[in-house]
């Protein structure tokens, strides 16, 4: 698993997860290393091989550099060419062996990852200022898997799985995305028919009902673009509690994912998020804090029941749909 992908912003959002975590978990650091002490001794001949490999090709490599650099040397073409040829075949298998190598499960990432439980204990100061590369092997080290699931034209859910050591549980968030997938496509005849049968005396919610996929403000600029006038006004009287961006589909996804109890506070969350989200930002909810998802020495059980009930709509969700309709951020 990779922590880059065709988002950088939800790379970020998971970056700022594993901040909270640590910022809460003052041994986070330590019980990561202990973690893969445990697991030293295994594969030994593997990683040994791996070695191997990667030093013979790495001489392979430098020889043919040296052979096709140095012009006192003076090959004929035909040579050059088959050296040339050698070379562009070992460097991406070097890469391959060394990606290998370092997404191995068992393998101590301070092997591979210099100062590594040092840039962990002080993630949020010392992270950033790695390489872009070590902060891509920091992260395959630290998360099992990333799963996102679309659950409407905004919402998505993020399931992390976290590395030993830094969670006891998978973390779930909701994701809201600023541009909905339906806004993508064009207007269909249907839809239009919709609007044109309904706008002129219908309020906006029940419009929203009738085109589940198109926001509200979607919906008003069409019906302008397609010449259909209100024929009722409803006055100063605020009939729509939803965020102009947000589509009714979005609103019966959210509540599907949680208990009865709860289905007005998570409709209040998901306005929030679409009110606050600019176009093209996606923007994070997790229902459970750090201190239940991480190590935390005191939680108590009505602090745990709480969060829990809040959120078990949307954990038992990303769960069932783990092997259906799943999106994983992995190197292909």
């Amino acid at each position: 698993m990779r922590m880059e992908t065709n988002y950088p912003q939800l790379d970020q959002i998971a970056l700022d997860r594993l901040y909270e975590l640590a910022r809460h978990d003052n041994a986070l650091a330590d019980r990561v290393k202990a973690m893969f002490d445990s697991m030293k001794g295994q594969g030994v001949d593997e990683t040994k091989l791996f070695q191997q490999q990667i030093d013979q090709i790495q001489r392979q490599i430098q020889r043919l550099d040296f052979l096709l650099t140095d012009t006192s040397i003076g090959l004929d073409v035909e040579t050059a060419k088959k050296y040339a040829s050698d070379l562009a075949e070992l460097r991406p298998k070097l890469a391959r062996l060394l990606k290998k190598q370092q997404t191995r499960p068992d393998l101590d990432p301070e092997e591979t990852i210099t100062n590594f439980y040092y840039v962990l204990s002080h993630l949020e100061t010392e992270f950033q200022k790695q390489s872009i590369d070590v902060q891509k092997q920091m992260m395959t080290k630290l998360v099992k898997q990333v799963t996102v699931n679309n659950l409407s034209p905004h919402l998505f859910s993020l399931y992390i799985v976290w590395q030993d050591g830094i969670a006891i549980r998978p973390d779930v968030a909701l994701l809201w995305r600023g541009v909905a997938l339906k806004e993508m496509e064009g207007w269909s005849e249907e839809e239009d028919a919709i609007i044109r049968t309904h706008w002129p005396k219908s309020t906006e919610i029940e419009l929203m009902r009738q085109l589940p996929l198109r926001t509200r403000l979607s919906i008003s600029v069409r019906a302008s673009q397609l010449g259909v006038k209100r024929e009722v006004r409803f006055g100063r009287k605020k009939v729509n509690m939803y965020d102009e961006a947000v589509a009714y589909a979005d609103i019966e996804a959210a509540m599907q994912h949680a208990e009865e109890e709860d289905k007005a506070y998570i409709c209040e969350i998901v306005n929030e998020m679409a009110a606050k989200t600019n176009k093209g930002e996606i923007t994070a909810y997790w229902p459970l804090p750090v201190d239940i998802v991480g190590f935390c020495p005191i939680v108590g059980d009505e602090e745990w029941q709480s969060a829990t009930d809040i959120s078990r709509g949307l954990d038992r969700f990303a769960l069932a749909r783990y092997d259906k309709n799943k999106t994983h951020l992995e190197e292909p």
